[in-house]
């Protein structure tokens, strides 16, 4: 199937998707204002009554299930990706209720994995690279945008599993050289094979390779496929060992790092924050209405 056909059946299924979260969140947003309007609009809505008390924590179960409905979804897939990462002793956390992570050890090097809406699962596999680069299949479409945005030139890469993608490096030297190892074709073909979900991308950072497939099916999410990945992603650490780290000098930066190993942390602080902002905006309005603005 060609990149463009999967791209544009992966659009369809998400503008579906996007149509139908619109659909149930309309009825859903009516329900709340036709509950608030008719709790406001008694005979005995009035300063101090049951109804103006009750009126603005209405929203509340709203939010509280579409959250619930997310949660369930991420845990679901969350705990079959627990059980994939038992063999090596790791285990999962939860942050923020969209988001599961994995930190530990795999072969000596430190390994951190996130599973996300999507839904997505990317790996972070420790690599002493000092450069960066990106390694992804597109079609010419696809290129041209890339491109138009990006000041490298993607390179021609040798391994015959990588003739088919496109290939960026800010150390063209370092990134051909390490292609051009022994075990670099094999673990390219394992982690590239394209599928009938959008394909999956993999990018050199200054300390890690990282690697993501996005759509990812849930006949995909287990230990099998999950230690195929880990391993080959293993063969091009070492493989980028045996290259030795690139003269750019790059080092990580505090996006990178946060994006390894911090993030979510600050989701539940700023949602409940905001929850609670528009509580307050909702109760002033009604604290304005009801005792200001009404005559004596």
């Amino acid at each position: 199937m060609a990149y463009e056909s999967k791209v544009g059946g992966a659009y369809r299924q998400g503008c579906r998707r996007s149509l139908m979260i619109v659909l149930v969140g309309g009825v859903l947003g009516v329900l709340m204002v036709a509950t608030i309007l008719w709790l406001l609009g008694g005979a005995d809505a009035r300063p101090g009554s049951w109804r103006v008390l009750v009126a603005p924590l209405v929203p509340l179960p709203f939010v509280a299930g579409l959250l619930l409905i997310g949660l369930l979804v991420v845990l679901r897939r969350g705990r079959r990706l627990d059980r994939a990462f038992e063999p090596w002793g790791i285990k999962g956390h939860q942050v923020g209720g969209v988001l599961r992570g994995w930190h530990g050890e795999v072969g000596g090097r430190s390994l951190d994995a996130w599973f996300s809406k999507g839904p997505m699962l990317e790996i972070y596999l420790g690599c002493a690279t000092a450069t960066r680069g990106s390694i992804r299949r597109v079609g010419e479409r696809v290129q041209r945008v890339t491109r138009a945005v990006s000041k490298r030139e993607p390179l021609t890469p040798s391994p015959e599993e990588a003739r088919g993608c496109q290939v960026y490096a800010d150390d063209p030297h370092w990134m051909r050289e390490w292609l051009a190892q022994p075990d670099v074709e094999e673990a390219l073909g394992r982690l590239l094979t394209e599928t009938e979900s959008v394909s999956p991308i993999l990018d050199v950072a200054p300390d890690a390779l990282h690697y993501r497939r996005r759509f990812l099916p849930i006949g995909e999410i287990d230990a099998p496929h999950l230690q195929e990945w880990v391993e080959a992603l293993s063969r091009l650490a070492r493989a980028a060992a045996e290259v030795g780290p690139s003269g750019d000098g790059a080092v990580v930066s505090s996006l990178e790092v946060w994006s390894r190993l911090r993030r979510g942390r600050r989701f539940l602080p700023l949602l409940f924050g905001c929850l609670a902002l528009a509580l307050c905006v909702v109760l002033g309005a009604l604290y304005v209405f009801y005792y200001v603005a009404q005559p004596v």
